[in-house]
């Protein structure tokens, strides 16, 4: 959250104006950071749970999926700041000749994105979203 707050306050949109004081992505930032503290009670909940000797149930693998959302979320806001710096792939080979092209955290953070849509199976769901299907129908039967 930190590393998307540092890269909305240093990149700057079509008039010249930092993005963090652009509202439509101060608002998506403020969102995410509300998302991310429901995820850090959720933990505390899971840990106390587990604490007091209890089993937490389906809470672990909901903080594993949720934590993966936010993650997903944050690095498709940060391409979207990117703007089309994010597509700047310049050749490994002639690295030495071509300087980087936008901030240094545009390629990286579509290179992220990519990554984490190939770890998606077909439908879409994470392992850790369909463990959380298979404890909740487990737990129904």
């Amino acid at each position: 959250m930190a590393h998307l707050r540092r890269a909305l306050a240093q990149t700057e949109d079509g008039q010249g104006r930092r993005l963090a004081e652009v509202a439509a992505f101060e608002g998506k930032a403020s969102a995410l950071a509300i998302r991310l503290l429901g995820l850090r009670a959720l933990a505390a909940r899971c840990a106390a749970e587990r604490l007091a000797g209890r089993d937490p149930g389906p809470l672990p693998v909901m903080l594993e999926v949720r934590s993966a959302e936010l993650q997903q979320a944050i690095v498709e806001l940060l391409v979207e700041a990117a703007g089309y710096y994010g597509l700047a792939a310049p050749d490994a080979v002639l690295l030495h000749n071509e300087g980087r092209i936008g901030p240094e955290w545009a390629a990286p953070a579509v290179r992220e994105l990519l990554d984490g849509l190939q770890g998606l199976g077909p439908t879409g769901a994470s392992d850790a979203q369909g463990r959380l299907i298979a404890a909740l129908f487990e737990k129904a039967s």
